[in-house]
């Protein structure tokens, strides 16, 4: 994104002329107050023109230094997993503490019915799995110089 790209229209700031999925330019809404520190961050750090934010893909660049797409597929689901733990283990906290407050909303089963605690986890933990080694796959096939390019 280039300050360039920040503009007002209507009233409003935008992001104008965004490339998105398939070449479709797009225009992004930005609230006032991300504007306004958008501009104190652009000021502060004295940048009068140019880019101001550059994605490029940390897999592709891993590839384009000599990873294989295994190695990236398997680095992408280890931080996956330790995201899926990590929300497991503050979920089972959270239905510990608040367990009993919301005892009023459920019928049929105790806040801490063991089957239906390992029956949610179990399928929360499949589905981003899934979703997670889909994401990864993809992300494996990426060409490592369209990512360097980028930006």
């Amino acid at each position: 994104m280039t300050i360039d790209q920040l503009q007002q229209r209507e009233g409003h700031w935008a992001i104008v002329d965004l490339s998105g999925k398939g070449g479709h330019v797009r225009t992004v809404p930005v609230p006032d107050w991300v504007y306004g520190q958008l501009r104190e961050w652009i000021t502060a750090a004295g940048i009068h023109s140019g880019k101001l934010f550059r994605l490029v893909s940390s897999s592709g660049i891993r590839l384009a230094l000599g990873s294989t797409r295994p190695q990236v597929v398997r680095l992408l689901l280890r931080e996956l997993i330790i995201l899926l733990s990590m929300g497991l283990a503050i979920g089972g906290a959270a239905t510990i503490a608040f367990g009993r407050s919301m005892q009023a909303l459920l019928f049929g089963v105790t806040p801490y019915d063991p089957a239906m605690l390992s029956i949610s986890g179990a399928s929360l933990t499949v589905a981003a799995l899934v979703a997670g080694y889909l994401a990864s796959l993809r992300a494996a096939r990426l060409n490592p110089l369209d990512a360097l390019r980028q930006g």
